[in-house]
């Protein structure tokens, strides 16, 4: 049930703008449909993936110069678990934060 719904989801949000555009007083054809909605939305939600993607590599070497800790070394040569788990939960974390701003 789970996952039809979370398929569901990005095919709603691409679908979204009709609700718009049905509301126009003029006819619209389905080429400038698929160009000015579809074709936005999905260079927008490239530009803003790669966006955050990058904003949590930054967020990440921030992170890692504040810790003062070397954790490119704790993570591959020392194997350390907590500080592997202390990273998921930063970047979980910034991830959300990120996400939030993009959406307000």
């Amino acid at each position: 049930m789970k996952r039809k719904i979370l398929l569901l989801v990005p095919i709603a949000m691409f679908l979204l703008p009709t609700v718009a555009y049905a509301q126009q007083e003029e006819p619209i054809s389905i080429s400038n449909f698929l160009l000015d909605v579809l074709l936005l939305n999905i260079i927008s939600t490239i530009v803003f993936g790669v966006l955050g993607i990058g904003l949590c590599i930054a967020g990440y070497y921030f992170f890692d110069r504040i810790a003062g800790l070397d954790l490119q070394r704790e993570l591959v040569e020392d194997q350390n678990v907590a500080v592997a788990i202390l990273l998921a939960g930063f970047f979980i974390g910034i991830s959300l934060v990120i996400g939030a701003v993009m959406i307000s």
